[in-house]
């Protein structure tokens, strides 16, 4: 193990070859400063059109990333989970193309756009490193959009959850339960169904006895 000094009062452990741990490797090559932030549930971390001010990662909790449609109505299109670099897209234009808010209580390590830029234009490591977890992020967006594209509606909800039973370092698996501190409606937007479609396929996979349903957001994938 190593400890990474991101602020005087804050040491971080780092273990594993988790993706958490490759984002705070980003953070410990930079040699830039980054403070820890809380952010409590339902928190705005930036909106959409904001200034983009700050590099963030996230440490601890879950982000739903929205953007708006044709109607200015917010729509969940991601959800970015610990180790992940949150608000990259403000590089391109100097705003933020969409909005973050923290769907359970997160710990975010926030630095310095300018500070971290000016680094980023040095350090040949860091910007490969900085490429990696963007392609880890357009290879996930690519899964996604191949399951919207071209799965029905149960392959789309079933292949949601799998993902998440197989990866014990996932923020939404508990000791084999799925937990999900988002609504139905976030999900259904994330896996481009209707709140309805989702819930009559919920209903048809736990009949099946695929999975097995513990309140309003546990489930459990059946062996």
């Amino acid at each position: 193990m190593r400890h990474i000094n991101l602020s005087p009062d804050k040491m971080i452990m780092m273990e594993g070859g988790s993706l958490l741990k490759k984002g705070l490797d980003c953070i410990e090559i930079s040699g830039v400063r980054f403070s820890a932030k809380t952010y409590t549930k339902k928190s705005v971390i930036f909106r959409a059109a904001e200034e983009f001010k700050k590099l963030r990662v996230v440490k601890s909790g879950v982000l739903k990333i929205s953007i708006s449609d044709a109607a200015a109505r917010l729509m969940n299109v991601d959800f970015q989970y610990p180790g992940e670099w949150v608000g990259l897209e403000g590089f391109f234009n100097g705003i933020h193309e969409c909005e973050a808010v923290s769907i359970a209580d997160s710990v975010i390590y926030e630095a310095d756009c300018v500070e971290f830029g000016e680094r980023f234009s040095e350090s040949f490591e860091l910007r490969a490193m900085i490429l990696k977890m963007l392609s880890y992020r357009f290879e996930r967006m690519q899964v996604m959009m191949t399951r919207m594209g071209g799965m029905c509606a149960r392959s789309r909800v079933a292949a949601f959850f799998l993902d998440i039973s197989k990866n014990n370092n996932h923020p939404f698996n508990h000791n084999g339960w799925i937990e999900l501190p988002i609504t139905r409606e976030d999900l259904s937007q994330h896996l481009g169904l209707k709140v309805e479609t989702l819930s009559r396929v919920l209903g048809d996979l736990r009949a099946a006895g695929v999975i097995d349903i513990d309140g309003r957001y546990r489930f459990r994938i059946e062996p």
